[in-house]
């Protein structure tokens, strides 16, 4: 019970201590958007500079998520063309239902380009440079070349049949880099095509996750005691991602519980029970140890999990009713 007590203390002074083991877990989160149980994507236009490398980086994306069956964009403009329709960022409703009857049912993605730009600055300053022990002042100057890239799109969903806008979102991504030199400028990054590149790959990607169900990373904290050394053994277990000998070593400790045991004691081995079963995909069991947990001792990070517990539950619903839909689509 000391350490238990040092624990509490360290916490209260040091806000560190307990929590001995962070764990990372992958979990499958639903579409940020629904587009209406559609199965067939086409990737029209992108109006604007780099329209075609973004419009490019969309079709990889969505493709990647395994979700949509993704119509080719050579294709889909060949047959524009050939029906002297341009398929561009600006599509109106009419025109969605036009590119209908020519592709089908269909989600159609279109968008344009709000920025996409690539710039590079240089700045410069004086400083004291005195060498050490000198008596005479020097000055030197300080050049700093920062590169900026910087790209944003207005991405929406149309529905082909209907002309419907099933999902609109404004994404953008950019990055900075920076180099400095005494006396002298620093050569150009001339990293426009690279910096550019990362920002619009960013973009399609976070739009794919925006329409389609993808894999998140969420991030866990469990916690040990010296007086329940079941809790640390568990703990290495769930680090290795392996729920079912982590499950083993909590039940074990539950097992001497309430002994001599204090509420504190308790709620910790009720709270990795928790974190351990909702990890592993037993959502009302977990919610049931975390509460136990909290009942016994409310803190703060255990009413933390108990929400995003009951948030998995439903992002859980909502994932299965997409994946319902998905399979349904025509």
């Amino acid at each position: 019970m000391i350490k238990s007590l040092l624990c509490t203390l360290s916490l209260a002074v040091f806000a560190t201590g307990c929590f001995a083991t962070r764990v990372t877990v992958p979990r499958m989160a639903p579409a940020e958007i629904d587009v209406g149980g559609h199965k067939r994507l086409a990737v029209g236009g992108v109006s604007g500079r780099g329209g075609d490398q973004i419009a490019a980086e969309l079709t990889r994306a969505v493709f990647a998520t395994k979700r949509f069956e993704v119509l080719d964009r050579q294709n889909l403009k060949q047959l524009s063309k050939e029906q002297d329709f341009q398929i561009s960022g600006r599509v109106s409703d009419d025109s969605a239902v036009s590119i209908g009857q020519m592709i089908g049912a269909a989600a159609l993605l279109v968008g344009d380009v709000l920025d996409y730009t690539y710039d590079e600055q240089l700045s410069q300053s004086e400083s004291d440079c005195t060498p050490k022990n000198s008596k005479k002042k020097k000055m030197c100057t300080d050049y700093t070349r920062t590169a900026t890239a910087h790209v944003a799109v207005s991405l929406k969903v149309l529905d082909t049949e209907s002309g419907k806008v099933l999902a609109a979102k404004t994404l953008d991504a950019g990055d900075s880099r920076s180099k400095s030199a005494r006396d002298m400028s620093p050569g150009s990054f001339g990293a426009d095509g690279e910096m550019l590149g990362a920002a619009v790959k960013k973009i399609a990607d976070t739009f794919a996750n925006v329409i389609a169900p993808h894999t998140v990373n969420v991030e866990v904290e469990l916690t040990d005691d010296g007086d329940l050394p079941e809790l640390e053994r568990g703990n290495n277990y769930a680090k290795l991602g392996d729920w079912t000998k982590a499950l083993g070593e909590y039940n074990a400790a539950a097992q001497r519980l309430p002994g001599d045991f204090s509420n504190g004691d308790q709620a910790k081995v009720h709270y990795n029970l928790g974190v351990a079963y909702a990890y592993s995909g037993d959502l009302d069991h977990g919610l049931a140890e975390l509460e136990q947990s909290f009942a016994l001792e409310p803190e703060d990070r255990t009413a933390a999990e108990i929400a995003k517990v009951k948030k998995f539950k439903l992002d859980d619903a909502e994932l299965a009713r997409q994946q319902a839909a998905a399979q349904n689509a025509r």
